[in-house]
């Protein structure tokens, strides 16, 4: 049996949901930049909506852009722009050098034509910004990581080639124990991500761990402790073999000492993850077969023709397979807040479901899995 994804990008959108929470970010920062992390001020992190200029990463909202106040040798706290890009690609992307380069050349030009709009009253200085690329596959990066890894190798001019290297951090080359052994609730998550392509014992064994180790030491953090207990347990039922979700969902009942807790996640693996997905996937498909029976029977009369059949059945079952991912993510997300707030909404369920972006509702779908309430579901 294969893994279950769950909605497109939806593993890459939930590290970036979980790293917009301060406790995550300080976390992630203090193991990606010792050096910078205990200068930076993660009281109100800025968070920004994304600006890269490349048609293929528009909507790419896995990508996470914060600034932090950061303080200086000379005890001055100037802003700090840090753009974390999130992959988690079977192919890495040999463009990553390239393209960070550009955006920040972008960002830089922005602030120097601020300034100058202002008459230039104030010394100019750029303001740094820190790429750091965020690679949680287990298979290490093997694509460029410096601008010069990709020009020719004979280049008569690599003098004039830009020093640039995004800082690559590679989940791959983490231990799983020293992970588990930390006191970040974060790091607790990143262990289970860590161990999800090992054999099923073993990812069980860290799982166990991650779950019992989350509510030793984050007991009085309860949003937190809720949130990552969440996510833990979605990324097991997500991308682990489809066959192994019962085997998920008892041992984290097992583990989960909180009822309410161990309740909300028990429906969430039987019901909003395995039987209303599987169930929207099925009625896509027999709305598919119906609706282009029909479309293909009337191309069929009109036309006289043996292809107006069959185009129609094609396009029909694309369009009928279309409405059933759509119908499957609005139910996903009404079962899913009334599970988890043990009422109903009115005005946001029946905004789910008149939505019939695809996009959108995956957007829903993500926020769904950590918002505070049924107002957190639709966003801005």
């Amino acid at each position: 049996m294969g893994k279950e994804d769950g909605p497109p990008n939806a593993s890459d959108r939930m590290i970036r949901s979980a790293l917009k929470t301060t406790a995550n970010l300080r976390a992630f920062l203090r193991r990606a930049i010792p050096d910078v992390a205990d200068r930076l001020v993660f009281d109100q992190p800025k968070f920004l909506d994304t600006e890269f200029p490349f048609d293929d990463w528009r909507g790419r909202e896995c990508d996470l852009l914060v600034e932090l106040p950061c303080r200086t040798s000379a005890g001055l706290t100037e802003s700090i722009r840090v753009c974390i890009l999130i992959e988690h690609q079977s192919a890495t992307n040999a463009f990553i050098p390239l393209r960070t380069l550009v955006y920040s050349i972008m960002y830089w030009d922005r602030q120097w034509r601020d300034w100058k709009a202002r008459s230039g009253d104030t010394p100019f200085h750029l303001r740094p910004l820190l790429p750091i690329v965020l690679y949680s596959n287990t298979i290490p990066w093997g694509s460029a990581r410096t601008l010069s890894d990709l020009f020719h190798p004979d280049n008569p001019f690599p003098g004039f080639v830009p020093r640039w290297e995004p800082l690559f951090w590679e989940l791959s080359s983490q231990d799983t124990d020293e992970l588990l052994s930390s006191g970040e609730a974060f790091d607790q998550f990143l262990a289970v991500v860590r161990s999800e392509d090992d054999e099923a014992d073993e990812f069980e064994a860290v799982l166990r761990q991650a779950l019992e180790h989350l509510q030793d030491r984050h007991a009085d953090q309860r949003v937190l402790l809720s949130d990552m207990l969440r996510m833990v347990f979605t990324r097991a039922m997500w991308q682990r073999p489809r066959d192994e979700r019962q085997r998920w969902t008892d041992l984290t009942t097992q583990t989960v000492r909180d009822a309410e807790s161990r309740r909300e996640l028990k429906n969430m693996g039987k019901r909003a993850i395995d039987e209303i997905y599987e169930e929207g996937m099925l009625k896509g498909k027999e709305e598919g077969r119906r609706e282009g029976k029909e479309e293909g029977m009337l191309k069929g009369k009109q036309e006289g023709l043996l292809e107006g059949k069959q185009e129609g059945l094609l396009e029909g079952k694309q369009e009928g397979l279309l409405e059933g991912r759509r119908e499957s993510l609005r139910t996903m997300i009404v079962q899913m807040g009334r599970q988890r707030f043990g009422v109903s909404n009115s005005e946001i369920e029946e905004a789910i479901r008149a939505e019939s972006d695809i996009e959108r509702l995956q957007q829903i779908f993500d926020r769904a899995i950590t918002a505070a309430g049924w107002d957190g579901f639709l966003g801005k």
